[in-house]
């Protein structure tokens, strides 16, 4: 077999092989980059909600006299924001804020929907002069959980849009 041949045989078989590793590994790397960006776009969102709360207080998301959850879904039911006041620590100091990230389905309206999910469970600040003066004459101030969530849809888009681009450009470098 002639050396020319032999390099072209080469050249073909090993871009051939560099873009079969690129498919098998690009998705499971992708998938993560889509978690993380997702993941990163609750926690943003959490300090943009924690700020609201800081300057106008519980008040514009909860009503005081009946101590009713918050909850609110964007038009297309792809991201929700709720607020849940919980009850109140058995003798016992209250502990540090506790933030989770998990997957879990949500019902939104009549249809049951997976979400990504960022959880926070703190005291975010006052409902009401009374809650305010309670907190100054000793009593725990109050514990929420403050729920950010995403559709798995949206982070499945994302992760195809991005699982599409990196195969497109892996397939052109190879060429």
């Amino acid at each position: 077999m002639r050396l020319e041949t032999k390099l072209g045989l080469f050249n073909g078989l090993s871009k051939l092989l560099l873009v079969l590793l690129g498919a098998l590994f690009i998705p499971p790397i992708v998938q993560r980059v889509a978690v993380g960006h997702t993941d990163q776009r609750l926690h943003d969102k959490k300090e943009e909600l924690l700020r609201l709360i800081t300057r106008d207080g519980l008040t514009a998301f909860l009503r005081a006299e009946h101590d009713e959850s918050y909850a609110d879904y964007n038009i297309l039911k792809q991201e929700y924001i709720a607020i849940t006041p919980l009850p109140a620590y058995p003798n016992g100091p209250m502990g540090p804020p506790t933030e989770r990230v998990f997957e879990e389905p949500r019902q939104v309206d009549q249809e049951v929907e997976d979400f990504r999910i960022l959880s926070y469970v703190a005291p975010l600040g006052t409902l009401s002069p009374a809650d305010a003066l309670a907190s100054i004459n000793g009593a725990p101030p109050r514990r929420y959980r403050l729920e950010i969530g995403s559709s798995l849809a949206t982070v499945e888009l994302l992760t195809d849009t991005l699982r599409q681009l990196a195969l497109w450009v892996l397939v052109a470098g190879a060429l």
